[in-house]
């Protein structure tokens, strides 16, 4: 439930970062959408799943590890 929980903020999250994008580009803003398109590059890498076996519950669950490992510097 948490995983499903995390993809659904992430779906939602998604959206407005495209929504403040397609803001920029009509605006002509082409250095602010491309800095705001690298600041979400790093998040998106940063909360990407770690794993891929096909499987979505055991790649949130070992993904999920994985990030606790790496925070404890296991």
């Amino acid at each position: 439930m948490e995983s499903y929980t995390t993809q659904r903020r992430l779906t939602h999250e998604f959206a407005n970062h495209l929504e403040a994008l397609s803001l920029m580009l009509q605006q002509n803003d082409v250095a602010g959408a491309r800095g705001y398109l690298t600041s979400i590059s790093k998040t998106i890498q940063m909360n990407s799943a770690i794993l891929n076996t096909h499987n979505p519950l055991l790649d949130a669950l070992l993904s999920k590890k994985y990030e606790e490992a790496a925070r404890k510097g296991s």
